[in-house]
């Protein structure tokens, strides 16, 4: 029940987004009503958001990863922290969904306002670069999504990792070359 309303305030959410930018790419509002200067402020907002949202996501896969190795390699832990940790990655584990279509969310948007609106489409290696980072946002999502509907394929969940492997590193060469 927990996981099923989260996935629908994530997809709310994603869908809240593609809204948004479908609209104002009709009307053009925001740049009217907003000035350049806020909007960057906004996009750059949004895209320090993500960035926290992806880290919140990864959380996920080192936490479990962390704790498998202790159990491998045997190492004795408090019961405590052993209880606790098994609660925390569970939780992790079905907010970990969420967190991934936040990013998708947020990015989006970061994108819309920073390149559509701010930039007013032009392009340079800053732009180029988050285009390439969502695109292989956009892959991650798609293998997440499938992960979902087949759950025992496990080379889905070792594409999901090195494909999100390639996200990150896509992420700090676009973080590198917006500043």
């Amino acid at each position: 029940m927990f996981a099923r309303n989260l996935f629908i305030a994530g997809v709310t959410a994603m869908v809240g987004a593609i809204a948004l930018i479908a609209l104002d790419w009709r009307t053009q509002q925001l740049e009217k009503l907003i000035s350049y200067q806020r909007i960057e402020s906004v996009g750059e907002t949004m895209g320090k958001l993500a960035v926290l949202m992806v880290l919140a996501a990864i959380l996920y896969y080192l936490a479990r990863e962390a704790f498998v190795q202790a159990r491998t390699n045997k190492l004795k832990l408090p019961a405590w922290l052993e209880s606790n940790a098994v609660r925390f990655i569970g939780w992790l584990r079905l907010t970990h969904p969420l967190f991934g279509l936040l990013v998708l969310s947020l990015v989006l948007l970061h994108g819309y306002l920073m390149w559509w609106v701010w930039a007013a489409g032009n392009f340079n290696l800053a732009v180029l670069s988050g285009i390439a980072a969502a695109a292989m946002l956009g892959l991650l999502a798609l293998i997440g999504g499938m992960i979902r509907l087949l759950p025992k394929r496990i080379t889905l969940r070792l594409l999901h990792r090195f494909v999100g492997f390639g996200f990150v590193l896509l992420l700090v060469v676009h973080r590198i070359l917006a500043d």
